[in-house]
This record gives structure tokens, sequence and C-alpha cells, in this order.
């Protein structure tokens, strides 16, 4: 395996450049190393990108929705994760504290005391990291959040786990359940999942992309 890993940095709105970094070592307190196969593009990517979420945590590796095979593990990560080296995984981007009444309770996306993030913003003393998926290798943290993926799934597949688990969560989770719902553009993938129980759905692309308006009328709700 190379000593160096090539990422995409991202320095500042509509300015990215390609990088080397050390290949990480994974120590035995250590987290995971991660041989990226694929990565998706969020809408607030593209935001980040043009610089509509500002310049706050850049420079930066972009990408939070990766796919990858673990390479190495610490053995503590391991027992924690219920994965192997070896394992194919997909990664969430929030890098909880697992700890907290929240984490212990489910609610880890809404962790106060979050280590950083992958592929969005760290605190500044975690430094410019292999923390994005836009990456060859991703260094997991200790605390990170995957979920093992079947092997036999293509990678362009696969690689939805992340932005249809959302929508999913969003659904079954979130505070609006059931009622009607409006999504656009880069975020209507998400939001079709999030008719289950709703009554109707309305997904609009964006006007730069020219994609076409959708009514869909959906089944009401078992009361």
């Amino acid at each position: 395996m190379a000593d160096m890993v090539r990422a995409v940095v991202q320095t500042g709105p509509r300015q990215m450049e390609l990088r080397e970094f050390p290949r990480p070592a994974i120590g035995p307190d250590d987290g995971a190393l991660l041989r990226v196969e694929a990565c998706g593009i969020c809408g607030s990517d593209v935001e980040q990108y043009k610089g509509a979420m500002g310049t706050r945590g850049l420079p930066m590796i972009p990408g939070h929705e990766p796919l990858g095979i673990i390479e190495e593990i610490a053995p503590a990560t391991a027992a924690r994760w219920g994965v192997s080296a070896g394992d194919r995984v997909a990664v969430e981007i929030l890098i909880p504290c697992r700890s907290c009444d929240l984490c212990l309770a489910g609610g880890y996306m809404q962790c106060k005391n979050k280590a950083g993030s992958h592929g969005g913003y760290n605190p500044p003393e975690r430094g410019l990291g292999l923390y994005g998926g836009y990456a060859e290798y991703m260094h997991l943290h200790p605390n990170s959040i995957v979920h093992p993926v079947r092997g036999d799934i293509p990678a362009e597949i696969a690689v939805m786990y992340n932005p249809l688990g959302a929508g999913v969560r969003w659904a079954l989770l979130g505070r609006d359940a059931g009622r009607i719902r409006a999504w656009a553009g880069a975020l209507g993938v998400r939001g079709t999942t999030t008719a289950v129980g709703d009554r109707t759905l309305f997904v609009a692309g964006s006007p730069a992309g020219g994609t076409a308006r959708l009514l869909t009328a959906l089944r009401r709700a078992s009361p």
C-alpha cells in the first residue's frame, strides 16, 4: 500500500485542489482506515463548493456520503462497530460522543459533544486530515457510526445508502411525519422516501437543472 494518499481539498468558494497526505497509521486505540469505493455528492456539497455556506471549516476534504472497505481497524473499534478488516460499510457524517443522554437514547444526530464530522465541519484542533470521502482513503474516528453493506451490490447503487437512509429517517423519526411536504432540488431524492404515511408529496427540480416538476398524489395514511 502506498505511503501517501490523494484527496481533493476545498480551499475556498469554487476552489479545489488535489493534495497528498501521509497514510494514517492505525494504532491499538485508534479507529479505522477506510478504502473509499464511492462517495455521494450531496446538495450541501454543491452549496459548500459555491460558497453559499461560507468558509467556516475550510480548508477541508468534502464528501460525507462515503462507501468503502475497512482496510485496517483497531481491535477495540472492531468490537464496538461489529465489523472487521475487509468488511464493506457506509459511514454517517457525524461523529457523536456516544456517551451523553442523547446518544444513549439513540438521538446521536443531536449530540452536543460531537468530535467532528466526516466531510463536513471539524473543530480547528482536528486540523486538516483525511476525514472526507473525496479521497482514496478515509481516517475513521473510533466514535464513527458505520453500517455494514453487502458486497454484491454495485458501488454506484450501494452508495445511495446515505441519502436514502436520511429520507427514511426524516419520514419515520421526524416530527412532521405524515404531513403534506414539499421537496426541491438535490434533496428531492431524499424527500421522495418521506412518502411513508404521507398524503401528498411534491417534488420540484431546481430551475438550473431544468428538471421537470412532478406532482404525485399518494394514498391517504391509515388512521
